[in-house]
């Protein structure tokens, strides 16, 4: 099975990045969701709304840079 795709850049070139690098995304979120998985699995709690985003963030920011 063959799939071709076209883009019409530079109209469609955001488009066309996210379609290069959904791989990568999908590595981060799927290295996130153990990252999460082995936290609670280990009774992590967070005591507030802020505190988890900021974890999140900062495991997204450690994964893009294992990646890259």
């Amino acid at each position: 099975m063959k799939a071709t795709i076209e883009f019409k850049i530079p109209e469609e070139q955001h488009e066309f990045n996210l379609m290069l690098n959904a791989g990568i995304l999908a590595s981060v979120i799927s290295d996130v969701d153990n990252r999460m998985r082995s936290e609670l699995k280990h009774g992590i709690s967070f005591s507030s709304i802020e505190e988890t985003c900021e974890w999140v963030r900062h495991a997204l920011a450690e994964s893009q840079n294992l990646i890259y």
